[in-house]
Parts: structure tokens; C-alpha cells; sequence
């Protein structure tokens, strides 16, 4: 997968998604947000209210 920035609405930051995986039916992604020195995970990026790339 190639890494993609995304914009979050919901953490009003930009973010890295540097891991995608299968989990149960679902695909949950991992993405770094650096302006908050944070990673969150989701079931998908609709979920985490992404408006662009990068």
C-alpha cells in the first residue's frame, strides 16, 4: 500500500496512513497524526471524517 496523506475533520490535522490490514470483514486502518504526536486506528478512513489527500 502506498502511504497517503489525508486531512481529518474530526482531529483537525493532517494524517499519514501507514498501515491498512484486513481485520474480521473489515479493513481498520492506522494513520500518524504528526501535529499531535498521535496514531489513531479506524475501521475506515469515512469513519475518521477524511475530506482530501495531500
Amino acid at each position: 500500500m502506498e502511504s497517503l496523506w489525508q486531512y481529518s475533520t474530526v482531529h483537525n490535522s493532517t494524517g499519514k496512513v501507514f498501515v491498512e490490514q484486513a481485520l474480521c470483514g473489515q479493513t481498520v486502518c492506522h494513520v500518524w497524526l504528526p501535529n499531535q504526536d498521535a496514531v489513531v486506528a479506524g475501521s475506515t478512513l469515512s469513519a475518521m471524517d477524511w475530506t482530501m489527500s495531500c
